[in-house]
């Protein structure tokens, strides 16, 4: 494989990098700060000082001067500039948090106490703007001393037409180019560029686009080709869209509405057809299309040009894109043992091997993003204190390292809005990370820690509170999820969206639960019935929710959620784990939801007939939810994909009417000892492409192997999974 990169190609990408920058410090300066008196007419000045700064870029940017070392090293002067601004402002919002981050009385104390520091510390960033104001002029005084930055002429603005045209007609004289005219309205624009333009060498090329027949059909007076280029029609659209979006090449009814709406916002473009139809073909679900669809508008409104949000990329790239980063002082990548005792300016750090002890590292102040992969070479020592110029970080991400103590100088990171502790051996979280008045995203799954600090509602930013305990699979008790213990004032927290795996210890958190208005996702546990009232209004209240995972305080407490008039309209997976007396009745309005779980229900009565007409439902998982001998599947189910089935004690035959479940996938069966036989009906689900087994009676597998053999011959994959002294063992049975 060869790669050409052009010439030039690092410094227009720093270039664009900078753009970001100076746009984001713009705006950080203009709402994330609250400055007085004289320092806030600094940094308004720096704020148009930027703005032309950036104004500047993109003019010359076009004009091909990033290709001269002079404009390189111009740019990297304005870079480290502006990262020197955000640094000011950043740590002026520091000291400012710090005193409108208690009481009022405190505050007031602070003023009185503290006034002689707070005069210090505005007068050292008046200092440092100072500072700023004379390297900009400096750096604007390099700019005029050097000139010209590159071959062609900044002062183009100036220029007669004669003068432009004789520059372009130099530069192109002994070059091969490629000029593109992009929607030309006029025909005069040819006739002034076109004696600029030299013979050149061979292969030179001017592509012209318009929108006008009489300009594609005139005479250029050099060979030329028309390519008309028309957008598909209404039907022919549509019919390659249900080529590439349905196996059968045509629409469901019930998902041609949603199909129709992304045929039409395509356009008629060929490639945005196929491509969407592509990424549709693996949608069954109205829910999915739903989905799809609404986020469609909303990238059209938010992301209208449909910038990336991921890639992947070839190693070769990837070394050379690291290779940019780390010169561009963008992001240093740690990826084995080495040297780090060098001053760096990177904003962001991704350490990728065990480098020693973290807190030694030198040079760390200007870092942003911090982020530990590879955590198995990562050691509790090694983390075990951040480095003091982490004070600015922003993003910690520190998922799956095994550190048992967070470091206490995560206090002075106030700037951090994102902090990730899952699956760390983190026991408790410090008193101090109330004071990340910025947080809004908090990750605590899967660590040891079972209590969150009292002050956690100080943390008002707060969005995202993700704090569950999982059992590892395989498993099979009572407790599927912890909870973890808060205070209840943190449903004080009006921004938060997501809170996940909080244990309600009273009536009273329930009654505040239903403040939470917001919420999107919601997990709690230790719920008791006569929490049943307040909890069903507070639910009712939450419109905006899609997941929802309700578990009692025990074993035996009865799960009560009656009193609920209606499911939220948005639900799209709810999870409940506990003893049912019987299925909700508001269980039919469950219109949006594509999957249930049900835990230890232990229902009398047969209630799939409760279920089996919801229309978007892919998802079924039932573990103890039956105590009876017979479960009949005898209508409906018409989207279900997957179907599991665990711990029913007296089960002994599964019945499955032909039309039921046609598009199930997956079947999986475990520690239903009774059942000696495989569904009736298993052979109609011409879908089922996988069949598990785990822990079943030796009757089954027999038969499986035996007089049942021809009912599974469809089944591309069946296993067989057991327990024995030495472990789990596991066979393929197809």
């Amino acid at each position: 494989m060869f790669i050409r990169v052009e010439e030039g190609t690092n410094s227009y990408m720093a270039t664009s990098g900078i753009d970001v920058l100076i746009c984001r410090i713009v705006t950080l300066i203009e709402n994330e700060i609250s400055l007085y008196g004289g320092v806030h007419k600094e940094v308004e000045k720096i704020k148009h000082e930027l703005l032309t700064m950036k104004s500047f870029l993109e003019d010359n940017k076009s004009k091909g001067a990033h290709d001269s070392e002079v404009w390189k090293t111009w740019v990297a002067n304005v870079r480290d500039m502006a990262h020197d601004v955000e640094e000011i402002v950043d740590e002026f919002n520091y000291h400012l948090n710090k005193q409108h981050s208690s009481n009022k009385f405190t505050r007031t104390l602070w003023k009185i106490v503290d006034a002689p520091k707070t005069i210090w510390v505005r007068s050292q960033i008046a200092k440092k703007l100072q500072e700023i104001k004379k390297a900009i002029r400096e750096i604007a005084e390099r700019h005029q001393r050097y000139g010209q930055l590159g071959e062609i002429p900044i002062n183009l603005s100036n220029m007669s037409y004669r003068e432009l045209a004789e520059i372009l007609l130099n530069y192109l004289q002994s070059k091969r180019y490629l000029v593109v005219l992009d929607d030309v309205w006029n025909i005069n624009l040819w006739r002034e560029i076109n004696v600029a333009l030299p013979n050149g060498l061979q292969g030179s090329r001017v592509m012209l686009t318009t929108r006008k027949e009489d300009i594609a059909a005139f005479s250029f007076g050099v060979g030329s080709q028309v390519h008309f280029v028309q957008p598909l029609g209404e039907n022919e659209a549509w019919n390659l869209f249900c080529q590439k979006a349905f196996s059968m090449k045509y629409c469901p009814p019930g998902l041609e509405f949603f199909a129709r709406g992304l045929v039409e916002k395509c356009k008629g473009l060929p490639l945005g057809l196929v491509t969407l139809g592509g990424f549709m073909s693996s949608k069954l679900l109205e829910s999915e299309w739903r989905r799809v669809y609404n986020s469609f508008n909303w990238e059209l409104s938010n992301n209208p040009i449909f910038d990336p949000k991921a890639c992947k990329m070839h190693d070769i790239l990837r070394e050379l894109a690291l290779s940019i980063s780390e010169v561009e002082k963008f992001c240093n990548v740690f990826m084995r043992q080495q040297e780090t005792n060098e001053e760096k300016r990177a904003r962001r750090i991704s350490l990728q091997a065990d480098n020693g002890q973290l807190s030694s590292f030198e040079g760390l102040a200007k870092v942003r993003t911090f982020f530990a992969f590879f955590p198995n070479m990562i050691t509790s020592y090694s983390l075990h204190a951040l480095p003091s110029g982490f004070k600015m970080l922003k993003i910690l991400e520190l998922k799956g390292v095994p550190i048992q103590v967070l470091p206490y100088e995560i206090a002075h990171c106030f700037s951090l809005n994102y902090l990730n502790l899952k699956k760390t051996r983190v026991k408790e979280l410090p008193k101090s990370i109330t004071k990340l008045h910025h947080l809004q995203t908090l990750d605590v799954r899967e660590s040891e820690i079972k209590v969150l600090p009292h002050g956690i509602a100080k943390l008002e930013n707060l969005r995202h509170l993700m704090t569950s305990r999982y059992i590892e699979r395989p498993s099979f008790e009572f407790l599927s999820f912890y909870g973890i213990k808060a205070p209840s004032s943190i449903f004080e927290l009006k921004n938060l969206q997501v809170l996940f795996g909080v244990g309600v210890g009273d009536e009273f958190m329930v009654k505040r639960l239903g403040n939470m208005t917001q919420l999107t996702r919601l997990g709690i546990t230790k719920v008791r019935g006569e929490y049943e009232k307040d909890l069903c209004v507070a639910i009712e209240k939450m419109k905006l929710l899609q997941l929802l995972p309700v578990m009692v305080a025990d074993i035996d407490e009865v799960l009560r959620m009656e009193e609920l008039s209606s499911a939220p309209p948005l639900l799209d997976k709810l999870i409940l784990v506990g003893k049912l007396e019987k299925i909700p009745f508001w269980f039919n309005s469950l219109q949006s939801l594509t999957s249930l779980k049900l835990r230890w229900s232990r229902l009398a009565e047969d209630f799939l007939h409760c279920i089996q007409e919801l229309p978007n439902f892919a998802d079924l998982r039932l573990y103890n939810a039956y105590k009876g001998n017979s479960l009949c599947f005898l209508g409906g189910f018409q989207k279900l994909v997957r179907l599991r089935l665990f711990l029913f004690p007296e089960l002994n035959e599964i019945i499955i009417e032909k039309g039921v479940m046609p598009h199930l996938q997956l079947l999986e069966i475990g520690r239903c000892y009774e059942l000696k036989t495989l569904p009736y009906g298993i052979e109609h689900l011409s879908n089922l492409s996988k069949l598990n087994l785990l822990s079943v009676s030796n009757e089954l597998i027999e038969r499986i192997s035996g007089v049942d053999r021809p009912k599974i011959l469809h089944i591309s994959n069946v296993n067989h999974v057991y327990e024995t002294q030495s472990g789990w063992c596991h066979e393929h049975l197809s």
